[in-house]
């Protein structure tokens, strides 16, 4: 007796297809794991650590056998910017501590930087995006209301919410700013959905309102009422 198995006809995907649809996916491999940096943690690292463990020099400029490992890292990593000296700290704080002390910037100051690349580069390049679900985006668009009117004049189109992943409990300020924002409804609609359904080639929503990422959330629409999507 002899079993015949069915021949598994390959379907027909169009390359606009999404994924979700049976379109060839975007990606053959999953993201990789968060924390990127402590993930490249391995025996070289451990085998480090436990070196200067035993010559009991925790320090860098003192101990009993002080190994001058952060020296040598500063030095190597100079040379490979291309920098005159590096100086290694314990955080990315303690590095804008020292940047501040080094520039005699204290409590008071005001700096002001060089700033508009955002503006430059959103203008040079289709393909460039602004994402406000994250909050440095978001902070961005927050820190000077007379520029961001003439920025998202300019932008509008190119302004999208990036992401559907969000913390239980965790604040969306993103949601009542854009409902209280002095735009056209076209251009509420189109940072709160309409350019993320572009860029995904999605259909556009037909009678989009502000709405709330979470339909079992209600939210206030900027007048005082809660609405709930």
């Amino acid at each position: 007796m002899r079993t015949v198995r069915p021949k598994q006809v390959e379907k027909k995907t169009n390359r606009d297809t999404l994924a979700i649809n049976g379109g060839k996916p975007v990606r053959t491999k999953p993201f990789p794991p968060p924390f990127i940096g402590a993930n490249l943690i391995g025996r070289e690292e451990k085998a480090l650590v436990d070196k200067v463990m035993d010559a009991k020099s925790l320090f860098r400029h003192y101990g009993a056998n002080c190994l001058h490992m952060v020296d040598q890292f500063e030095t190597e990593l100079a040379d490979a910017v291309g920098a005159r000296y590096a100086l290694a700290t314990s955080s990315g704080s303690g590095a804008l501590f020292c940047a501040m002390k080094g520039l005699n910037v204290g409590p008071g100051d005001e700096v002001i930087l060089p700033g508009g690349a955002l503006d430059r580069l959103l203008a040079r390049y289709d393909n460039l995006y602004l994402d406000l679900s994250a909050g440095s985006g978001f902070n961005a668009v927050n820190r000077d209301p007379e520029f961001t009117r003439g920025f998202i004049a300019r932008h509008w189109r190119k302004m999208l919410w990036g992401s559907d992943c969000c913390g239980i409990g965790q604040a969306i300020p993103q949601i009542p700013w854009l409902a209280k924002l002095e735009v056209a409804p076209d251009v509420k609609e189109a940072i709160a959905d309409g350019n993320a359904r572009t860029l995904l080639g999605l259909p556009p929503k037909r009678d989009l309102s502000i709405y709330h990422p979470f339909p079992s959330r209600a939210f206030e629409d900027g007048k005082g009422n809660n609405k709930s999507s």
